[in-house]
């Protein structure tokens, strides 16, 4: 879906690339699956990560995107169940 995502990717060695490219796709990997299971300590490590990653330049606003939906929802779950103990 996101083919251009690496377009404008500013590392030159296949290592750094690599390095990089695996942690976006674990990221990917769990938005796939069910995010609902992962803590807000984990979506915002996550999103670090992403906003990390987008200094080399990548292109990640969709994927940034869902894991600010994903945090706000996880918050709201916390909260609630926070307030019912």
């Amino acid at each position: 879906n996101h083919l251009q995502f690496a377009e404008n990717f500013q590392l030159k060695h296949p290592e750094f690339q690599n390095n990089f490219l695996n942690v976006v796709a674990d990221i990917h990997q769990k938005l796939e699956s069910d995010i609902s299971e992962l803590g807000v300590t984990e979506i915002d490590d996550m999103l670090l990560k992403v906003r990390d990653a987008e200094f080399t330049g990548l292109t990640l606003l969709w994927m940034k995107e869902n894991l600010t939906n994903s945090r706000e929802k996880t918050l709201e779950h916390e909260t609630k169940i926070k307030m019912l103990d």
